[in-house]
């Protein structure tokens, strides 16, 4: 018995997160319902007065009325001040109580029966209380009301032994569909829970692939239209002996070894305010300055560099296949958007871009090679070497520079 009651209070206990959002959605309701009293009231009243004047309603009736504004206005008072999780809730069950004991008492059983009927099924459709409480007051209150009856003397109201077992039915009815709902809605809620931990897991993929501000765009219209970016600079950084740890590692090792590499430059370039593009092979490449603009943009990729570098060096200490990188870096306009309709890939064009290439397949091994327009950005923050000018496929003779450590 122990261990079904257990498993009863655990199956319908709600964690605090889920019981504050249905108490928040409890009370939005019970402001809708005392502030439909209250107005009802009102206009009862005054329907009634001008009535009244005929001499058809009686003082009685028009305190009745009057009760549901004081109701109404009270359980107002409750929803919107800072009560307690049930107060308002407990404080309907009173008022409830105290019209349906009028009703018991001023009207046949079977009217009494009925509006307690549609009272506790709108409370059921509308409400998500907690079902023990629900279970508690109904109980409780027809224990209740059988005392009341049996220290009223010389009760006028009779009621056969048939009556009380189809009050019983009714309230096990009621019970019941409360624990029904409950358990329907916390199941919901655990629906709905699990289907925004995997959108949000879903979001995070999409983060490792796309710009924030990219993935909303696709998220909220569907598309994302390429942009041009007039302050840009782009990296290209490539393993030298990427063709020698091939040949020394099996595929997996060599995977590992990779993955190994890429997750901490995607380290570096994340700290400095950049983002990673792609990846292909023994090339990676990272841009500064997009989506979001970024006034030093030149400065963080340098960052990015050195830290690289330096990263290398120390794993490279550690490590039994040694690690041989070289960097090119140029500043310049870029254009940038998604390719491709099933599989998205965020990718940046250009002519930046290409001489960002140039700049690291002429770089030497475990050098950072800069273009002159990026060296023109940052030459007055850090220490760089001039090289002679070189030919360059495409673009003719071109200063460079090394970044001197």
């Amino acid at each position: 018995m122990l261990n079904f009651l257990k498993q009863l209070f655990t199956q319908y206990k709600a964690p605090q997160e889920v019981s504050d959002i249905i108490h928040k959605q409890n009370r939005f309701h019970l402001k809708f319902v005392f502030g439909f009293s209250t107005i009802f009231g009102m206009i009862t009243i005054f329907i009634s007065l001008l009535i009244n004047n005929t001499g058809l309603v009686s003082t009685e009736r028009i305190l009745y009325y009057f009760y549901y504004i004081v109701v109404g206005v009270i359980g107002l008072a409750l929803t919107f001040t800072k009560s307690g999780k049930y107060t308002p809730s407990v404080a309907l069950y009173l008022f409830f109580g105290t019209i349906y004991t009028y009703y018991f008492f001023a009207r046949p059983i079977y009217i009494a029966l009925l509006y307690y009927l549609g009272f506790m099924f709108v409370l059921i459709i509308l409400f998500e209380y907690n079902p023990f409480i629900l279970a508690y007051s109904v109980i409780g209150y027809h224990i209740f009301l059988i005392l009341l009856l049996c220290f009223i003397p010389d009760c006028p109201v009779h009621i056969p032994a048939n009556t009380w077992v189809n009050i019983v039915l009714v309230n096990a009815c009621i019970i019941y569909l409360t624990f029904w709902k409950r358990h329907a809605l916390l199941k919901k809620i655990a629906v709905e829970k699990n289907i925004q931990q995997e959108k949000e897991k879903s979001e995070e993929l999409l983060l490792n692939i796309l710009p924030k501000k990219v993935m909303e765009q696709l998220r909220d219209t569907g598309k994302s239209n390429p942009e041009y970016f007039d302050n840009t600079t782009v990296l290209f950084a490539e393993i030298v002996n990427f063709e020698e740890l091939n040949t020394k590692l099996n595929t997996e090792d060599l995977v590992n070894k990779i993955n190994e590499i890429y997750e901490a430059f995607d380290s570096i370039i994340a700290k400095n305010h950049s983002v990673r593009i792609k990846t292909t092979g023994a090339v990676y490449m990272a841009v500064c300055g997009l989506p979001e603009p970024d006034p030093n943009h030149a400065e963080n990729i340098v960052f990015c560099a050195k830290q690289i570098i330096s990263f290398i060096e120390k794993y490279n200490q550690e490590s039994k296949e040694k690690i041989s990188i070289r960097i090119g870096l140029n500043s310049g306009k870029v254009i940038a958007g998604i390719i491709g309709i099933k599989k998205y890939i965020y990718d940046i064009f250009g002519d930046t871009v290409n001489t960002a290439s140039r700049m690291e397949t002429l770089s030497q091994a475990m050098k950072v090679n800069v273009s002159e327009n990026t060296y023109a950005l940052v030459k007055d923050k850090f220490n760089f070497v001039k090289q002679n000018a070189i030919q360059v496929k495409g673009k003719g003779q071109m200063q460079t520079y090394y970044l001197d450590d």
